[in-house]
């Protein structure tokens, strides 16, 4: 029995029955037929094939025959290699030989739930073996010849779940029939469903592309505004902050100046009042009566200057702010030239994209027929 090639029973899932004939040539000599007396046999020629042969779980004889490695090496007849095995769930048939009579052979496999025959030289015609399987659920006709007739064929495959048929002469005409007659089925590509996806692609694409074409339309405005000028309203820029810096430098040094009259106006007045304080106790002494009044005269002269400080630190904190306003507005403007600049740049790489967008969204659009 097969369980025999097992150390137990309940051996972890996936364990392989026989290994893959691996470093065998692809031109080999080719493997004639040879009749399997029993399950041992069948593994061994299968695994002379380059095939395998594994249980799907632990828990449950299933199995899962891949041929998908013996490519040319297996025909038709090979297939009868499976009647020796029981409960064969999977069959892997990718890149091999086989052909519409091979797929007679399956018939008989009652227990097929899922069915590989990609890039394999089944027809229509070899359709008509896979129908009546009872459980199949499973099967891949990618890159084959089959067409809307073969398509028909599996309309009888009632238990039929999911269907791959990329890379083959089927129609949208096809698939619908088939759909309508297996409503659970999932066929994949649904080309239906990727069409209309297509086609929203393509709507947006092209709302993108006239969004990207308005915004460059935008930019390249502004750029000739502003970004043309970039280098121009840095140096305004830089000229008007140096401006303002040194402005702001002399309202500094006249406000030290307008401080220190000041300060002298409060020397000079507590002077004044002393003289004047000397004077009054002794109102017949010439030489004080001088002293004060040269000291109101000195308390007068100070407050001019200080006026005078005060009046040209106003006007140069004036000059301070506008030329700190006009530096501003030349800083803003030339980072905005800047940004107006980059946004130019951005909005051509928008604009190429939503071209490459738009061309991809063409060319995947899946035709009508």
């Amino acid at each position: 029995m097969l369980r025999s090639l097992f150390a137990s029973s309940a051996a972890p899932a996936g364990v392989i029955l026989a290994s893959l004939a691996l470093g065998i040539c692809a031109d080999a000599q080719e493997i004639p037929y040879r009749r399997a007396a029993n399950v041992d046999e069948a593994v061994e020629r299968i695994e002379e094939l380059g095939g395998s042969v594994r249980y799907l779980s632990a828990k449950h004889d299933m199995l899962e025959v891949d041929f998908q490695f013996a490519g040319d090496k297996l025909r038709d007849e090979h297939l009868k290699y499976l009647l020796r095995l029981d409960n064969v769930v999977t069959l892997r048939l990718k890149q091999t030989s086989v052909s519409d009579r091979g797929l007679s052979r399956l018939r008989k496999i009652t227990t097929l739930r899922r069915l590989f025959l990609d890039q394999t030289n089944i027809t229509d015609a070899g359709l008509k073996n896979l129908a009546s399987l009872p459980d199949l659920e499973f099967l891949s006709l990618y890159d084959t010849a089959v067409t809307d007739e073969g398509l028909g064929r599996l309309a009888e495959a009632a238990t039929l779940k999911r269907l791959y048929i990329a890379k083959t002469n089927t129609s949208d005409e096809g698939i619908a029939a088939l759909q309508a007659a297996l409503p659970e089925i999932k066929i994949v590509p649904d080309r239906v469903v990727d069409k209309k996806r297509a086609e929203e692609f393509l709507v947006a694409a092209k709302k993108l592309l006239g969004d990207a074409e308005q915004q460059l339309v935008e930019a390249e405005r502004e750029f000739k505004e502003l970004g043309s000028r970039k280098d121009e309203l840095k140096k305004t820029a830089d000229a008007a902050n140096k401006l303002a810096e040194e402005k702001k430098k002399q309202v500094d040094e006249l406000d030290k100046k307008r401080d220190k009259a000041n300060k002298l106006v409060e020397e000079r007045q507590g002077q004044a009042e002393q003289a004047d304080k000397l004077a009054r106790d002794k109102p017949d002494d010439e030489q004080l009566r001088r002293s004060a009044e040269e000291k109101q005269k000195a308390l007068a002269e100070a407050r001019v200057h200080a006026d005078e400080a005060k009046t040209r630190s106003e006007e140069s904190r004036k000059e301070a702010d506008a030329a700190q306003s006009i530096s501003e507005k030349a800083k803003n403007l030339s980072a905005r030239a800047v940004k107006v600049t980059e946004i130019h740049e951005q909005s051509k790489k928008v604009l190429e994209a939503a071209r490459l967008r738009l061309e991809y969204a063409q060319r995947d659009l899946p035709s009508s027929g």
